[in-house]
């Protein structure tokens, strides 16, 4: 969903003139392994520098008022070296005054991935910072940068609390967002500040959100543009500078600036109250805040932001001693925009080692800041974050998935009913797990050799397929199902062959069902009465079946006709190329099919849209031509 909303702001800076110039639950530890370098990081390779103010601004009249910012630094590689694996944590922050402390509200870690940087390339990492009310302190801020090897580089930075007075009257400003309303998707806030009176010198800074109900943690701001300026040194095209010496300007001179956050969390409410501050007079420094949008503008990203799914599958269910095995990690977006997350989380069954990637993988060793050393066991990690063409790893573009694909070897003494489970990541926000179950046997005790299981679930039944390669004394099938993968009861029971050294064939269908995802399990029992569970398959039904949208191109009016599995309620918009909803409507629908048509429509120019579909959590999206 895009949301397009604009509120009147003043944030103005009023100035005397001057004769002169002067950054769930967890449910995994931490990456236990990383990848491995051949030489370590050479600290002569790299600058640390500020790209934000060198103050932190206090009121010092009302210091309580302000007592929160951003903090850029930019790590740049001087060398004619690629370095992989770069990693920028904040080590400490030092006070001059005993007991005024500064505290990094996000990233909760102090840690940015940089990633990969190539020759003369660099990186901007952003800290957003709790400071004391006090003009008194100032901070130092002790910088390490790190990769798979060792610490190579540090730097300390001191960022000083500096007293400023307010000059919230005047200068209309506006603030609009550009809100996808998808976990791991983008949200755009561009702000035009109005800098009132700018002389050669001055200094200018730039904040996005002071406010006391603003959560870092749920958006994590990636980079700014300033996309137009009428002020002398402060550049357009400029990016991810939050500080600028100006030049001479003229009154009403403006700053307009794009911030551009990516969504980590979902269901939750935000509140961007923007700030600038600049020189006045000689020796004043003056900020204005947006006074008439109160503690700030809110931005909401609704509880069902997360479309994100994962499931984790392996190539065998019962596994001979020793033997390699490959697991698949699909992570799936079915929402309408595409999106990156940060990390894909897994345990290794217990007694398996960690081989490599594959070749099909999709996550590799040179998209992933982080990986699996080989030979890893228990909980491993592949951690993204290496920008590539715009995008950030890893980027799962709207409709499409993700795979990690690995080896592994087996135990070398047999172990039954092993499960693990994975995860995927956006920030610290776990959208999804999946579990997966393994057999480790002794080729010479393998009572039933199950080759594959899988299913469907549509029109409110399941179709469940399995093949097995061997059986030896096996007795019968019981089918268990299970609503969140758990907690599992018998609904149905197939006969074994019983012995068999060639490949059968096994169906089952579980019908009548009223929910829309499920999941299954098969317990094989030998005659003996001895038994094993299979892996678990996990079994979606998509609610909305088809969507056809009639005529394309358009002129005057929409014609949908939609099928769905469940009656609900159907949010309709029409989205221009800008992310503007130019139309919204409801309608009720019925299970089955629907015609609905859409003649109400405002004057739309002729372009580009995209009609999109919501019901029952589900979202399709439709490009269309208005002629």
């Amino acid at each position: 969903m895009t949301q397009s909303t604009t509120s009147n702001m003043f944030v103005s800076l009023f100035k005397q003139p001057r004769p002169f110039l002067t950054s769930s639950i967890l449910f995994f530890l931490s990456l236990l392994f990383i990848s491995s370098r051949v030489s370590a990081l050479d600290p002569n390779h790299f600058t640390i520098t500020r790209v934000s103010a060198p103050y932190f601004v206090v009121d010092g009249n009302s210091p309580t008022i302000l007592t929160k910012a951003y903090v850029g630094f930019e790590v740049k590689n001087t060398s004619a070296t690629t370095y992989s694996n770069l990693l920028l944590t904040v080590t400490s922050i030092g006070t001059s005054v005993v007991g005024q402390n500064y505290t990094i509200l996000s990233p909760t870690s102090n840690k940015v991935v940089v990633g990969t940087l190539a020759p003369n390339e660099s990186k901007v990492c952003f800290f957003f910072i709790q400071y004391p009310a006090s003009v008194t302190p100032q901070a130092t801020f002790n910088l390490s940068l790190s990769d798979a090897t060792a610490t190579g580089k540090t730097a300390a930075i001191v960022i000083r609390n500096r007293s400023s007075i307010s000059a919230n009257a005047g200068g209309l400003a506006t603030q609009s967002f550009l809100n996808q309303d998808a976990l791991g998707g983008i949200i755009v806030d561009t702000i035009t500040y109005a800098v009132g009176n700018s002389q050669n010198g001055d200094e200018l800074d730039f904040q996005v959100a002071v406010a006391t109900q603003f959560d870092p943690t749920k958006m994590q701001l990636i980079d700014t543009r300033v996309v137009a300026s009428t002020v002398p040194g402060v550049p357009v095209g400029a990016t991810d500078s939050l500080y600028f010496i100006s030049g001479n300007g003229s009154n009403g001179a403006t700053v307009r600036i794009a911030w551009r956050f990516r969504i980590t969390s979902y269901n939750f409410t935000n509140y961007i109250l923007p700030y600038a501050g600049a020189t006045s007079g000689s020796t004043n420094y003056k900020y204005a805040l947006s006074t008439d949008i109160g503690s700030g503008t809110p931005v909401t990203i609704s509880s069902t932001a997360n479309p994100l799914t994962i499931t984790k599958a392996s190539n065998k269910v019962y596994y001979l001693t020793c033997e390699t095995a490959t697991f698949t990690l699909t992570v799936s977006n079915p929402g309408a925009y595409g999106i990156s997350i940060d990390s894909i989380k897994d345990q290794l069954p217990t007694g398996f080692s960690y081989v490599a990637l594959t070749g099909g993988s999709a996550v590799t060793t040179t998209n992933s800041s982080s990986y699996p050393a080989a030979g890893a066991t228990g909980n491993i990690a592949f951690v993204g974050g290496v920008s590539s063409g715009g995008n950030t790893s890893y980027f799962i573009p709207a409709g499409g998935s993700v795979q990690v694909i690995y080896t592994a070897t087996a135990p070398c003494t047999p172990a039954t009913a092993l499960s693990t489970s994975a995860g995927g990541y956006v920030g610290s926000t776990l959208f999804d797990n999946d579990v997966n179950t393994v057999n480790v046997v002794d080729p010479a005790s393998l009572p039933i050799q199950l080759l594959s299981f899988s299913g469907t679930l549509a029109n409110r039944q399941t179709q469940l397929q399995w093949r097995t390669v061997t059986e030896v004394n096996a007795a019968y099938y019981i089918v268990e199902r299970s609503i969140d993968g758990r907690s599992f009861a018998t609904v149905g029971q197939v006969r074994a062959a019983g012995n068999s050294s060639i490949e059968k064939r096994y169906n089952f269908i579980d019908p009548s069902l009223t929910g829309t995802v499920y999941f299954y399990r098969l317990k094989m029992v030998d005659k003996d009465a001895s038994f094993a569970y299979s892996s678990i398959v996990k079994l979606q039904q998509n609610p909305v079946q088809k969507i056809i949208v009639t005529p394309n191109p358009f002129t005057s009016m929409i014609q949908i006709n939609a099928t769905v599995e469940e009656s609900s309620v159907a949010d309709i918009r029409l989205i221009d190329q800008y992310g503007r909803v130019v139309y919204q409507t409801v309608h009720p629908v019925v299970q089955g099919t629907n015609s609905i048509q859409l003649t109400k429509l405002p004057a739309l120019p002729a372009a580009h849209y995209l009609l999109q579909w919501n019901s029952n959590g589900i979202t399709h999206t439709e490009k269309v031509v208005k002629q």
